[in-house]
Parts: structure tokens; C-alpha cells; sequence
């Protein structure tokens, strides 16, 4: 009788393990893939503001997408020189991206970083 109950006992200790680490998976993946998601939107809101950048030499915060909205902070903005990020926050997940660009008569993105 003894023996049927520590087998049992071990059996529910792996049960309860492999439960576990399948729960810790499906986490793990579920936050990467928001994670993806939301630089992807830091990316569109990127382009946007490059876009406003190259059209009126100006950029307005929040950048509202269909997709969800980023806020830019403008980090330095000299001549033709612009130092900026965009941040973007859904469901708890934040991304930001610093852009460094020269507008002459095209935008040129000379860095463009995660932070």
C-alpha cells in the first residue's frame, strides 16, 4: 500500500512539473509575440514621423495609428538634424526606438536604435 502511494505521489509531482513547464512555454511565447506586435507599431510609427519629418519639417505626438498610438519625444532637433524616439505601449508591452536623421532635400536616417 505504501508503494502505491509514493508511486502515486510521484507521479502527480511530474504531472504537476510537466504542467508547469508547458504553462511557462505558452507564457513565454504568448509575450513574445506581443512583444513582435508592438515593434511593428513602433516601426509604422517610425515611418510616420520620418514621413512628417520629410513633408513639413515638423512631427506631432501622438502619432495615431489604426493599429494603436506611439508618442515621440524629440531628443534634439538642429537645422536639418533630428534626434527623436518613438514609444509605443499595448497591453502592458512598451518598445521605444531612438532615431537619428539629417532632412537636406531627402530624409536620411543615419541611426536607428532600440532602446
Amino acid at each position: 500500500m505504501s508503494t502505491v502511494i509514493v508511486v502515486g505521489a510521484l507521479l502527480v509531482t511530474i504531472g504537476v512539473g510537466v504542467v508547469m513547464n508547458s504553462l511557462n512555454s505558452v507564457l513565454s511565447s504568448f509575450s513574445g509575440n506581443k512583444s513582435k506586435v508592438m515593434l511593428a507599431l513602433v516601426d509604422a510609427c517610425v515611418e510616420e514621423a520620418l514621413l512628417e519629418i520629410n513633408e513639413t519639417d515638423n512631427v506631432v505626438s501622438p502619432i495615431v495609428l489604426p493599429a494603436g498610438n506611439c508618442t515621440v519625444t524629440i531628443n534634439s532637433n538642429v537645422g536639418g538634424n533630428w534626434d527623436f524616439t518613438v514609444s509605443g505601449t499595448f497591453e502592458g508591452y512598451t518598445r521605444s526606438i531612438q532615431i537619428t536623421a539629417t532632412k537636406t532635400t531627402l530624409v536620411t536616417v543615419n541611426s536607428r536604435k532600440e532602446i
